[in-house]
C-alpha cells in the first residue's frame, strides 16, 4: 500500500518539476556567500545590492536567504525593501509568528506596511500552498513523524530503511525531495520540527540517521542536488558529518560499507575538524559553504545587531 501511495505521488511530481529550468547554485551559492561576506564587513549596502541583483538571477530562492535579506535591508533602513523581501519568504514558507523571533524585525510588524503585510499574509501563504506539492509535504512529514516516534524501538532501523528508500526513489526519478518542491518543514505536520528553522529536516533526519547515505548513493548525487537547489550545502555538510562520524546509534548494527568517505574538514558540528583553516575554507568552497572566518564574523553581528543568520543545520 505505502509503494502505491509513493507511485502515486511520483507521478503527480514528474508533471511539475520536469519543467523546470537548469540553473547552476554553486554560483547561486558563491554569489550570496559574496554578500554575506559584505555584511561580515559591515558594507551593509553593498551586501543588499548584492542580494537584489542575485535574487533576480534565479527562479528559486531560499527562503531562510529572503529572511536574512529581510534583515540587511532593515541594517540600512530601508523597511519598504525589508516588508518585499518577507512577503517573498512567506511565499516560500515562512510563518508570520517567525517574524517575532528576530529582534531586528519586530518594529516593522508595528509600521503601517507591516501591519499591511499581516493582512495579506493569508493570501501569500495560499500562493506558497499552490507552488509546492501537499501531497509529498504530507508524506515526508508522516514519514518523519513515525521515524522519530520509532527511536528507541526495534522498528527504528526498519523505519529508517524504508524512508531513505523512498527518498532515494523520489531522487531517481524526480529528482532530490528538496525544499523548493515539498516546502519548508511545518510543525502542524510533524510534531515537534522546529518552524522557524526554516529547513527540511523531515528528509535531511532521514539522510542524518540511515548508515553510509553518501557511500552508498555516492557523493555526485549530494553535489547534483546542490547544483540544482534541491540541497543546501550546509545540509550535506552535516550528512556528510553524521557519516564521517558514525553518529547515528544505527551504525552499531550494520557492518562497515565497503566505500570510504573522501575526508573534508568542515569544522561544524558532529564532524571532523582541524587547525588548518586554509584546508577548511576550501572544502567548504568546494560545496558552496562560505569560508570560516566570515561564519565567525556573522555570529558575532547576530549578537551585535540582533539578527538571526543561522538557521536549522548551522
Amino acid at each position: 500500500m505505502k509503494n502505491m501511495i509513493l507511485a502515486c505521488l511520483l507521478w503527480c511530481f514528474a508533471i511539475q518539476s520536469a519543467a523546470q529550468p537548469s540553473e547552476d547554485y554553486f554560483q547561486y551559492h558563491q554569489q550570496f556567500n559574496a554578500a554575506m561576506q559584505m555584511l561580515a564587513e559591515e558594507n551593509f549596502q553593498a551586501a543588499e545590492t548584492q542580494l537584489d541583483s542575485l535574487f533576480a538571477k534565479f527562479s528559486y530562492v531560499f527562503t531562510k536567504d529572503y529572511v536574512i535579506a529581510a534583515q540587511v535591508a532593515m541594517l540600512n533602513q530601508h523597511e519598504e525593501q525589508a516588508i518585499h523581501w518577507l512577503s517573498q519568504a512567506i511565499q516560500g514558507g515562512y510563518l508570520k509568528e517567525c517574524i517575532h523571533s528576530i529582534p531586528i524585525l519586530r518594529p516593522l510588524l508595528n509600521q503601517t506596511a507591516g501591519q499591511t503585510l499581516i493582512q495579506q499574509y493569508d493570501a501569500l501563504r495560499a500562493h506558497y500552498l499552490s507552488r509546492i506539492r501537499l501531497d509529498l509535504l504530507y508524506h515526508l512529514s508522516n514519514r518523519y513523524v513515525e521515524e522519530q516516534m520509532a527511536k528507541r524501538s526495534r522498528a527504528y532501523i526498519r523505519i529508517v530503511e524504508y524512508n531513505f528508500q523512498s527518498i532515494k526513489i523520489l531522487a531517481s526519478e524526480l529528482g532530490f525531495p528538496g525544499e523548493r518542491y515539498v516546502g519548508i518543514d511545518y510543525a502542524k505536520m510533524a510534531q515537534g520540527i522546529d518552524d522557524c528553522a526554516v529547513g527540511n529536516a523531515k528528509v535531511v533526519v532521514t539522510l542524518l540517521h540511515y548508515p553510509y547515505p553518501i557511500a552508498e548513493l555516492g557523493e555526485a548525487f549530494f553535489v547534483e542536488a546542490i547544483q540544482r537547489g534541491e540541497l543546501h550545502p550546509r545540509e550535506f555538510a552535516h550528512i556528510y558529518n553524521y557519516e564521517a562520524g558514525r553518529v547515528s546509534v544505527l551504525y552499531k548494527q550494520v557492518e562497515l560499507h565497503p566505500n570510504s568517505l573522501p575526508q573534508y574538514y568542515f569544522n561544524l558540528a558532529f564532524g571532523p575538524k582541524t587547525d588548518d583553516q586554509q584546508q577548511v575554507d576550501l572544502d567548504r568552497r568546494r560545496f558552496g559553504i562560505i569560508d570560516l572566518a566570515t561564519d565567525r564574523r556573522l555570529q558575532q553581528l547576530e549578537r551585535q545587531y540582533g539578527l538571526q543568520l543561522y538557521f536549522g543545520y548551522k
